[in-house]
């Protein structure tokens, strides 16, 4: 399972024992510790075999993305120094891959490396049929889909996807009135508010 992947001034290395390290080779310095995925190989609930590395990807920030068989896409994410799913097949059932008559909210709206992502995992994954859901429900699931691209497009340092989903998340708040959630975001986007 050694792997080696670079891409501009970084290469990410994945040895047998399942550890990640990536290399800023230009200041001759570790920009991601040995971090472990072993983890992220573990059998999925109901399942009684391992999952498979499918993929190996590395950002030009240095963000190395990890796509396992089950299929489900990881980053890592340096701030909490631990893998941040970026991608499931699990999305699959979201809301906003349905088509929308009010605009473009589907995945393949927005052309980025999430974008690219997820229709890697949903080209791997069985569609599964969950039936007639709640609408506090959609709802729900469309807030935490969006959070969830949000995250990711930060940890891509993907901007232009980043501020698409930004868009289509207010909007989301604004029409579903969810005035807590909206009074969160904009407490993450301004930062910490000094007297």
């Amino acid at each position: 399972m050694s792997q080696l992947v670079a891409c501009k001034d970084f290469l990410a290395v994945i040895t047998v024992d399942c550890m990640v390290r990536v290399i800023d080779t230009r200041r001759g310095k570790t920009s991601i510790s040995a971090t472990s995925i072993a983890h992220l190989f573990n059998p999925l609930p109901g399942s009684s075999s391992k999952l498979t590395l499918t993929e190996v990807m590395l950002r030009p920030n240095g963000c190395p993305i990890i796509i396992t068989s089950a299929p489900v896409a990881w980053a890592y994410d340096a701030d909490v120094e631990g893998w941040t799913q970026i991608a499931s097949s699990w999305w699959g059932n979201s809301p906003l891959n349905e088509v929308r008559t009010r605009g473009s909210r589907n995945s393949s709206s927005h052309i980025g490396p999430l974008a690219e992502i997820e229709q890697r995992i949903a080209a791997a994954s069985e569609p599964e049929n969950t039936g007639e859901r709640p609408q506090w429900w959609k709802e729900y699931m469309s807030a935490i889909h969006y959070e969830s691209r949000l995250r990711a497009s930060r940890l891509l340092d993907s901007k232009d996807e980043y501020k698409h989903w930004l868009r289509e998340y207010s909007k989301l708040l604004g029409e579903e009135n969810f005035r807590e959630r909206a009074e969160d975001l904009i407490s993450d986007l301004m930062g910490p508010v000094y007297s």
